[in-house]
């Protein structure tokens, strides 16, 4: 039946925010080297890494059918593992300008596009059918540059490690409007594995 009051509507849904994993020397901001990482292997870290990204945030019960979404340059595909690759509700698009779907042979890559704007594209598209749990960044230093300065950014979790490897992959400046999240639970935690010391921070604006 008609009615002559005010017809009220949803309010827009705000764009989903990304999170930005990487880790760097603390002195040089080096983040690989010949396509590996600069530093020896640090378990502890990998593990943080990997239960970050790989980790539903969602508690609703659909939560398994949401994607956490992965984006990546070629590079950082390419030195990531099978597990990594494969994990459970993880699906990455690609951001390369010389390859298509058909290069990657995995089911759990959703798109190869051109550029970080389109790989956004897909992410706003996929939240607007409520398709996602989470997204983050991955990779490698011209999709970190352009996702420091994309108004979707969330939060950067940065491993701080704190001695300098021959690097030829940088970690891109970043300005004083990003703050150390104070109430992080590994603040102030320094670990030390193979004669390397690092500490998780993480910031926000």
């Amino acid at each position: 039946m008609p009615t002559n009051g005010p017809v009220e509507c949803a309010a827009p849904k705000e764009p989903i925010k990304f999170d930005i994993m990487a880790a760097m020397c603390d002195g040089n901001r080096g983040i690989g080297y010949k396509m590996k990482l600069p530093w020896p292997s640090l378990k502890q870290d990998y593990e943080y890494y990997t239960t970050c990204v790989s980790t539903l945030r969602s508690q609703s019960r659909d939560a398994g059918n949401k994607k956490i979404i992965q984006i990546r340059g070629r590079k950082t595909w390419l030195v990531a593992g099978e597990a990594e690759r494969n994990a459970p509700n993880v699906y990455t698009i690609i951001v390369s300008t010389t390859w298509t779907e058909k290069d990657c042979n995995s089911p759990n890559v959703l798109k190869v596009v051109q550029t970080f704007q389109a790989a956004m594209s897909e992410v706003n598209q996929l939240d607007n059918q409520n398709e996602v749990d989470s997204v983050w960044i991955m990779g490698g230093a011209s999709i970190y540059e352009e996702a420091l300065r994309h108004p979707q950014f969330g939060r950067l979790f940065l491993t701080h490690v704190y001695k300098d490897f021959p690097s030829d992959a940088f970690f891109p400046q970043f300005d004083d409007s990003f703050k150390e999240v104070q109430n992080h639970p590994n603040k102030g935690k320094i670990m030390e594995e193979n004669g390397v010391k690092y500490e998780f921070k993480i910031y926000s604006k």
